[in-house]
């Protein structure tokens, strides 16, 4: 994925400058869980693609009738049947003016206690964050 930059010297410039934000790689993956992809504008949206390696969208609790048409590169499902649907969605509006843009992608929500038995993460590549309740998940202590 790539976007194109705007020049110092163009009028576009001093808009883009905002995106030129030194705290977001540009090598970060974007994974907006349930309605928060409905908090950023299409202009918005569109942006956080073009400064990211990608956008990801997990349906958790959200309707298929409301998949956004743009600007998502994955669409996440938690099972089997969930990637069928949203699939069958992606086909339903092909070709039309509500075509839907993405992938599909299986992600399971559970724990995989796998994790409890990995070395502690020394990489400096990667750092994953986590916007939620700590109630509502397992993080190892390793992986702290």
């Amino acid at each position: 994925m790539t976007s194109a930059r705007a020049s110092p010297q163009s009028p576009q410039a001093e808009d883009r400058s905002a995106l030129d934000c030194p705290l977001q790689p540009r090598d970060a993956i974007f994974i907006l869980v349930k309605d928060a992809v409905d908090r950023f504008s299409p202009d918005g949206l569109s942006r956080l693609q073009a400064k990211s390696a990608g956008v990801a969208l997990d349906y958790i609790d959200r309707h298929l009738h409301i998949m956004p048409q743009r600007c998502i590169d994955m669409h996440i499902a938690a099972s089997a049947s969930g990637v069928l649907a949203m699939e069958a969605r992606i086909a339903e509006t092909a070709g039309t003016q509500d075509a839907i843009e993405g992938c599909v992608g299986r992600l399971l929500h559970g724990v995989d206690h796998r994790l409890h038995s990995l070395p502690k993460a020394t990489m400096e590549q990667f750092r994953p964050v986590y916007f939620g309740s700590p109630n509502v998940t397992t993080i190892p202590l390793a992986c702290r």
